[in-house]
């Protein structure tokens, strides 16, 4: 899969792209100090603003990216920036624009919650459905991919033709049963608590190594200072906390230890390592991505579709037996759930190990793919589901 990352940065998300096997064929970010780091570590990248969209649209549709992935401008949307819609919610519009141009069969977008409020998302939504995409919108703690903080951020995977929520599952079940401490990541340097300067005077400022760190900030690696005194909310014993180093901030997004940050200054580099979306959190998204695409899973059938199913009359073996029938049409189907139901009937005839299969059971095979469509039609939230099973690739 060749990908292009918008909004690159210092290339987190391009690091996790690649580590899970998506090759990275092109980025680009306004920024030119961040892509000075990009280029100094990663590979070739390109200072653009994402707002000429008539410049940059004939580049990236010759490039013919299966992917297209970025996380737009955040801060006029998060706490940690204003609080009103500003300029820079406009990039995540222009970007969906850029997508609906070029048409990958995959888009991965990051962002933080708060981006779901807002008059830019209705329009991007409004686009990218509009272009023909299903979208999977999902709140993620990167605590539970790998990522030592707690950091929650809006991922929204888009596939062509697909039906919304395709790949809700898959996603949640990627994630760990517990989240990834501190001390998971920066070792036993970190001590038992540690010092992380907060936005506000009154939050808290020390913190247990033994669960994950609070979301990486710009402010993050400044000292303690020299007339603190602890709070209600510090946790540990009265002795002094460890002081984060930047490489050590660095970690915690998942950055490799050898990251050359030598090109640009501190502040920067500090604004760089807070902005990037956390490596193992990228890393375990493009898995998820991937492993659809290869049709090694599949989404598991709603239980909300047995009792559906029920309330038609059939009897509890016939329940069974279209169940038993959706998930071989859904195998064959790669572990596809495509929106139109009469393009995903013609799809799965079209492949020849359908073909192959005697007249009855294809027959079969179109009821229950048919049946499926008019319950997600019927129960749309119900597609939502919870699990997540693997395919066997033969």
């Amino acid at each position: 899969m060749r990908a292009v990352e918008l909004f690159c940065g210092a290339g987190g998300l391009s690091l996790g792209l690649r580590q899970a096997g998506i090759e990275v064929i092109y980025a680009l970010d306004a920024w030119k100090e961040a892509v000075g780091v990009y280029r100094a570590n990663i590979g070739v990248a390109h200072v653009a603003d994402l707002n000429e969209i008539v410049e940059l649209a004939p580049v990236l549709f010759d490039l013919r990216p299966d992917l297209i992935a970025g996380g737009p401008p955040c801060q006029d949307y998060s706490p940690a920036g204003k609080r009103i819609e500003g300029e820079r919610s406009k990039l995540t519009t222009a970007y969906a624009m850029l997508i609906s141009i070029v048409r990958p069969k995959w888009v991965l977008m990051e962002n933080v919650p708060g981006v779901l409020n807002s008059t830019a998302w209705n329009y991007t939504q409004s686009i990218l459905r509009n272009a023909g995409y299903g979208l999977t919108m999902r709140k993620l703690d990167a605590a539970r991919y790998g990522v030592g903080q707690t950091r929650e951020r809006l991922i929204v995977i888009g596939c062509l033709n697909e039906a919304d929520g395709f790949l809700s599952d898959a996603l949640l079940a990627a994630a760990s049963l517990y989240p990834t401490s501190a001390r998971d990541i920066l070792g036993p340097a970190v001590g038992d608590t540690f010092y992380v300067h907060p936005r506000h005077m009154h939050k808290r400022r020390i913190w247990s190594s033994a669960g994950p760190a609070p979301t990486v900030r710009s402010t993050y690696a400044r000292r303690v200072p020299p007339e603190y005194m602890r709070t209600a909310t510090d946790v540990g014993s009265t002795s002094f906390p460890t002081e984060l180093s930047r490489d050590q901030v660095s970690l915690l997004q998942g950055f490799p230890v050898n990251f050359d940050w030598s090109s640009v200054k501190v502040s920067d580099r500090d604004k760089m390592v807070a902005n990037a979306v956390p490596i193992p959190l990228a890393r375990a998204i493009a898995k998820v991505i991937l492993d659809r695409e290869h049709g090694a899973t599949q989404p598991v059938l709603e239980r909300e579709y047995t009792e559906w199913l029920r309330g038609r009359g059939m009897a509890q073996s016939t329940v069974d037996d279209v169940r038993t029938k959706t998930n071989r049409a859904r195998r064959l189907l790669g572990g596809r759930i495509l929106a139109d139901p009469a393009v995903e009937i013609a799809t799965l005839e079209g492949l020849t190990s359908f073909k192959d299969l005697p007249l009855k059971t294809q027959s079969a095979l179109r009821v229950a793919l048919r049946l499926h469509a008019q319950f997600r039609q019927e129960y749309p939230q119900a597609s939502e589901s919870k699990g997540v099973k693997r395919s066997k690739l033969t």
